[in-house]
């Protein structure tokens, strides 16, 4: 139904070239069908009448069959008898002509029967044809018969399916699945792409623009997932918000996007963390919330259905000096662990169980105890099975940076104050992003000027924990990174944008 096809169609109609629409076509078409249909008809029916014509005479001959014999007898050659039968049956010379070529085997019972028959057959058959004539109805009903036998015959089954409940079809399923990058600014702008939108490139290269920033705004809040999943928006007041993904405008590379007020109904304050869920009535999956001042909050998933309503649910109780710095999906909290980094260069992983589920407007338990000024940067659920492949990717303010295997960071206790992550030096400056990166994955990294760049996670360096690391990107300074899956081709261009 999506493939349009040209069609000119040039025809003679009443011998003139004429070009012809769809309609016509169907038109003359019909007019040809019937015209075949009457032709024939006519055919069969002269055919018959002068079978019928033969048969009467036969029939005449029969109800005076001695006297036609004896006049037979009595003729001295075809000529007279042909005359003779004439004047006896008042019949023409075809049909005397047939009684004389008619041989005798024919004048037994059973012949003499089958000659009656065939007449009476023919007789109907003749009204039946004339009746096809004088009807125009009784022509279309035979081009209708002749066509869906046709069909029946020659017709190939249809490859696709024909259903007339298109109130089963929603605009959703029109929609297609691809995986996408969510991008939030401080100033309150947020815009998809999709996520192979940007090629990646050699790290220590300078990026490009992927949105466009006013002088006063930067990057604050970024997720990646799928076109269809639920695009779950955090605020800073703790406010829990639901979309589509699809519902947030593609704008493009380097264009600004649309306001969150544009998107969110009823939202009010600053979007500061998002993530991506398929299924917001789930009971097995949590909502873990994390805050800069080292707090984390697990709540059931399903508690937050109301979060596609206008204005939204409240997620979590926030102190006056604290506010959300990422949220993340839980599914099987007895096998998976937070890892959690914080401004002064620390990490620290422990059991996810160790932080029980509770109630939506509650405030959470403690993750990691910070030093004064100190605030978390960072915060990811790791499954236990993944964590001999998986490494703590950290970047610092002038885009130096290193992969450390998780394993390093030795498995505490919820609350600890974690272990050294990175050893900043004059060159690297500070710690400012986190993130968890394991296999299939690139690392895009986001500067104060709206730039990006996307770097294969396997070229990221691999360091020890006590490590600065080595440069990433060298114009700008970076703000935050994120985890995205990696191209298909997995190639890197030699060139420097």
């Amino acid at each position: 139904l999506e493939v349009s096809v040209s069609y000119n169609v040039m025809a003679l109609d009443g011998q003139r070239p004429m070009q012809l629409g769809i309609r016509d076509v169907f038109e003359h078409f019909r007019a040809h069908r019937i015209e075949v249909i009457q032709r024939r008809t006519q055919y069969d029916l002269d055919r018959a009448l002068e079978r019928l014509h033969i048969l009467e005479g036969y029939l005449a001959a029969l109800d005076r069959l001695d006297e036609t014999i004896a006049t037979i007898r009595g003729s001295k050659d075809t000529e007279e008898a042909r005359g003779a039968l004439e004047q006896l049956l008042s019949i023409d010379a075809t049909q005397a002509q047939a009684i004389l070529d008619l041989k005798l085997q024919r004048l037994t019972g059973m012949q003499i029967q089958d000659i009656r028959d065939e007449h009476g057959d023919l007789t109907a058959k003749v009204e039946d044809l004339r009746d096809i004539l004088a009807r125009p109805e009784r022509q279309t009903s035979i081009m209708r018969d002749e066509l869906l036998n046709l069909s029946d015959q020659h017709a190939t089954a249809r490859g696709s399916e024909i259903d007339n409940s298109l109130s089963k079809v929603s605009a959703a399923d029109l929609i297609p699945e691809e995986q996408v990058m969510l991008i939030g600014t401080r100033n309150g702008y947020l815009k998809r792409l999709p996520a192979d939108a940007m090629s990646r490139q050699n790290r220590g290269t300078k990026g490009r623009s992927i949105i466009a920033l006013d002088d006063d705004d930067v990057v604050t809040t970024f997720h990646s997932g799928n076109s269809h999943d639920y695009l779950l928006a955090l605020t800073d007041q703790g406010q829990v918000h639901a979309v589509k993904a699809y519902d947030v405008p593609d704008t493009g590379l380097g264009n600004r996007g649309r306001h969150y007020r544009n998107i969110y109904e009823g939202l009010e304050g600053d979007v500061v963390a998002m993530l991506t869920v398929p299924d917001l009535d789930s009971e097995q999956a949590s909502l873990v919330i994390f805050t800069a001042g080292g707090y984390v909050k697990r709540t059931a998933l399903s508690a937050f259905s109301g979060a596609k309503r206008r204005g939204g649910v409240q997620g979590i109780r926030l102190n006056d000096d604290d506010l959300i710095v990422c949220a993340r999906i839980s599914s099987d909290p007895e096998s998976e662990e937070i890892v959690m980094t914080a401004s002064g260069s620390r990490a620290i992983r422990y059991p996810l169980d160790e932080a029980r589920a509770i109630g939506r407007t509650s405030q959470g338990v403690r993750g990691i105890r910070l030093k004064d000024g100190e605030s978390v940067l960072s915060a990811e659920i790791v499954h236990q099975d993944s964590l001999d492949t998986s490494h703590l990717m950290v970047v610092t303010r002038k885009g130096v940076g290193k992969a450390t295997p998780l394993t390093d960071f030795r498995l505490q206790s919820r609350g600890g104050q974690g272990v050294t992550a990175h050893a900043p030096n004059k060159k690297s400056g500070e710690m400012v992003a986190a993130a968890v990166i394991g296999p299939g994955v690139d690392v895009v990294l986001f500067t104060d000027e709206g730039g990006a760049n996307r770097v294969a996670g396997s070229a990221v360096p691999k360091n020890g924990r006590a490590t600065a690391g080595s440069s990433i990107i060298r114009q700008g300074s970076v703000t935050n990174l994120l985890a995205v899956p990696a191209t298909e081709d997995g190639s890197l261009p030699s060139n420097e944008d």
